[in-house]
């Protein structure tokens, strides 16, 4: 029952691991994704391979979009040589969503979906009211007896806040400025493995930051606050909004923010010189803040990165 782990890619691309699973039973991990497919002892009568892969594609979302969109995984199940279990196999899938306390008692908490289609074309999803599942903080756990493509969605009720990857990136102008920068600032809905639209079309930028944040229903506020050493950077205006609508609809947005230095003729931007964003959502006394700071020669940062100043979650 040792599986074969196939890694390529990210989670936008398709992680994938494929197994040999006999009576005895077993599991099938991807690594790093919290996605797990528990099969018991006698679920199937002889050896079968088993392939599940994570599908990443924000076009596989079941509903009209909400608060909640592309905040669970969807997974393709496959077989070779049989159709279904004979017992019910427990397949774990992660969400970035913060549930409301007490949530557990709630009814009705989620609807799991599933698609039967053939391979190259689109979903066909259909809601099973009949799985079991559970609920968890980070995940829901789900008693499935077939395969095929799997998702859930959770209640937008009981949601109070979610994950989402927010990112930096400085735009390659045609003609170099040495006193001037364009620097886009915005979010894409999910975390870092999801897939942004803007910077995938916009082949010019070059990516200085990501990271994940967690955000509530309120606008998102965007302040220049300064640059360092020395201040020679600055912005007009200082502050930009992304709307709440943008969060309710789960649509990836961005603002754009022109950063001059005047009397300064250099070619390029310090080594050492880095601009500080304030990024806030609600006023001082309910909400959380969060810094956002950036080297301005900085390239393809596109993961965590220890040495870089941290870019905090809300409280």
């Amino acid at each position: 029952n040792t599986p074969v782990h196939n890694t390529d890619g990210d989670i936008n691309t398709g992680l994938c691991i494929v197994a040999v699973i006999s009576k005895e039973g077993g599991t099938l991990e991807i690594p790093t994704t919290g996605v797990k497919l528990d099969i018991p002892r006698d679920a199937v009568l002889q050896s079968s391979t088993i392939r599940m892969k994570v599908i990443g594609s924000p076009l596989v979302d079941p509903q009209p979009r909400s608060f909640s969109s592309n905040s669970t995984t969807v997974v393709e199940l496959l077989s070779e040589g049989f159709k279904g279990f004979h017992r019910p196999a427990k397949l774990t899938l992660p969400h970035c969503l913060y549930l409301r306390k007490g949530f557990e008692k709630e009814a009705n908490q989620v609807r799991v979906y599933e698609s039967h289609h053939y391979a190259g074309t689109k979903p066909k999803w259909r809601e099973d009211p009949s799985v079991v599942y559970t609920l968890g903080i980070t995940d829901c756990t789900m008693l499935i007896w077939d395969f095929s493509w799997k998702t859930y969605k959770v209640n937008d009720g009981i949601i109070v806040a979610k994950d989402i990857t927010m990112y930096v990136a400085k735009r390659s102008p045609d003609t170099p400025n040495p006193t001037s920068l364009l620097i886009d600032i915005g979010y894409y809905p999910g975390q870092l493995g999801s897939v942004s639209k803007n910077i995938s079309m916009n082949t010019t930028s070059t990516v200085m930051l990501r990271k994940v944040i967690k955000v509530y229903k309120k606008p998102i506020v965007i302040a220049f606050e300064k640059s360092t050493p020395g201040g020679m950077w600055a912005s007009e205006p200082k502050k930009k909004v992304i709307s709440s609508v943008s969060l309710d609809l789960n649509e990836e947005d961005s603002r754009t923010f022109q950063l001059r230095r005047p009397g300064i003729t250099s070619a390029e931007p310090l080594a050492e010189e880095m601009c500080h964003f304030k990024v806030s959502q609600g006023n001082e006394n309910d909400m959380g803040k969060a810094e956002l700071i950036f080297y301005l020669q900085v390239d393809n940062c596109n993961t965590f990165c220890e040495t870089c100043p941290a870019f905090e979650q809300f409280e």
